[in-house]
């Protein structure tokens, strides 16, 4: 066996990708939702793929998964229930500046809790903190509310779907609306990146296993 095959440094290497890709066969997620060890579950990049949808397709997931596409809900919760997961978010406007946010405790509770956003964990990145102001909200669709507003339908203002409070700080599976845009908060919003009326070009949402 040569030096590098005895590194032990290799060999946590080799046990941390096999694991990654053990764990998304055996949960059953496809192979191209995978690389680095993480999984990927939302994208959105050009605007092809409507995500102002229902409740049912957000808890089933939608999309081409080599381009927009959300993971589903059920399949999120499943995941982030098996083991300690980080949410690593990708984001990058039309001046191609990217910024990205983690979260080192990424939990989705079940569909009895309305998916709700249980845990995030501790916040590092360049995009600023947009995710936190969710925690604890449930999640909204344009016919399920569940935000905390109880005279307005945050999902439909919004023309998203998301954890929804009053309304939001952050709104990822918004409209694409390309860049500045008259339309408040309805657009592809991280509001501690650019404000309420900036659309972001880029956003993927991943996760994986600490």
């Amino acid at each position: 066996m040569s030096c590098l095959l005895r590194s032990p440094y290799l060999i946590y290497l080799i046990f941390i990708l096999f694991n990654a890709v053990l764990r998304c066969k055996m949960e059953m997620i496809p192979s191209d939702f995978c690389y680095n060890g993480q999984i990927v579950i939302q994208r959105r990049i050009d605007g092809s793929e409507n995500f102002f949808r229902l409740w049912n397709d957000y808890k089933r997931g939608f999309g081409n998964r080599s381009g927009e596409f959300f993971i589903g809900l059920e399949r999120l919760h499943k995941l982030t229930n098996s083991g300690p997961y980080e949410l690593l978010v990708v984001l990058e406007d039309f001046d191609n500046d990217r910024r990205y946010a983690k979260y080192d405790n990424f939990i989705v509770a079940s569909e009895k809790e309305n998916y709700k956003l249980h845990s995030l964990g501790q916040y590092t990145g360049t995009a600023g903190d947009a995710l936190t102001h969710h925690l604890g909200k449930q999640f909204s669709t344009k016919d399920r509310d569940h935000d905390t507003w109880e005279d307005n339908n945050c999902a439909e203002m919004c023309t998203g779907a998301w954890w929804y409070g009053n309304c939001h700080s952050s709104n990822l599976n918004g409209s694409y609306l390309k860049g500045v845009t008259t339309s408040f908060a309805k657009g592809i919003v991280w509001s501690t990146f650019r404000d309420y009326y900036y659309s972001l070009k880029f956003v993927e949402m991943s996760i994986r296993p600490k």
